[in-house]
C-alpha cells in the first residue's frame, strides 16, 4: 500500500520507549498561504491522538492496527487554517499494554501536511514533544 508519508518519519519521544497509559504532545509551527484550495492532513499514531490546529480541536481517532498493517487518517484543516503561522498540535495516547481491544505496538506519530501536491509539513526531529 503506498502512503503519503514521504518525508515524514514515525517518531516518539527516546525517554519513553515502553511506558503504559502515556500522553505526549507534539508542536510545529506550519506557515501557510491563503492559496491552497484545501490542506489535507494525514496522520498516524500507536495508540490514540487528538489533533489541534491554533488550540482548535481538529479530529481524533483511536486505531486498532498492527505493527504489519498501519493505517491513517485523512483530514480536512481548511477551515481551521489561516494565513501565517499556525500552531499544531497532536496529542498522543500511547497505551503500551496488551488487553482485550488493543495489541502493544511501537510507540509513535506519523503525519504530513499536503497544500495541493506540495508537502508542508511532516513529522521528523523538528517536531517539538
Amino acid at each position: 500500500m503506498q502512503t503519503p508519508f514521504h518525508h515524514a518519519r514515525w517518531i516518539w519521544d527516546a525517554r519513553y520507549p515502553d511506558a503504559e497509559n502515556l500522553y505526549l504532545d507534539f508542536w510545529k509551527t506550519v506557515v501557510v498561504s491563503d492559496t491552497a484550495e484545501d490542506y489535507i492532513l494525514h496522520i498516524s499514531v500507536d495508540s490514540n491522538y487528538a489533533l489541534y490546529v491554533n488550540n482548535q480541536l481538529a479530529a481524533f481517532g483511536q486505531y486498532a492496527d498492527y505493527e504489519t498493517y498501519k493505517v491513517y487518517d485523512t483530514v480536512s484543516l481548511k477551515e481551521y487554517l489561516h494565513p501565517g503561522e499556525n500552531q499544531l498540535k497532536v496529542t498522543v495516547l500511547y497505551k503500551g499494554k496488551d488487553s482485550f481491544i488493543y495489541r502493544k505496538g511501537a510507540p509513535g506519530l506519523i503525519y504530513a501536511l499536503y497544500a495541493g501536491e506540495a508537502e508542508l509539513a511532516y513529522s521528523d526531529e523538528t517536531t517539538t514533544v
